[in-house]
């Protein structure tokens, strides 16, 4: 018993690129897409979010007292 391949191999090379490209645009568009709903890209606020988190991280490590660097 053989299998068959209803495609030949050499006209599936490069598919897994064009699917990859393709959702990799679908998520650059969203991300940076402003509406009348989300004036603010979605983009910056995921910035915003990570520079005020590490803000309040390093305020934090600074009154550390106990801490040990090794």
């Amino acid at each position: 018993m053989s299998s068959r391949r209803s495609v030949p191999a050499h006209r599936m090379r490069g598919q897994a690129m064009v699917e990859y490209f393709v959702v990799t645009a679908f998520t650059v568009i969203i991300l940076i897409q402003v509406t009348q709903d989300y004036p603010i890209p979605v983009i910056q606020q995921v910035v915003t979010a990570m520079k005020d988190a590490y803000a309040g991280y390093t305020y934090a490590l600074s009154y550390a007292t106990n801490l040990v660097v090794f």
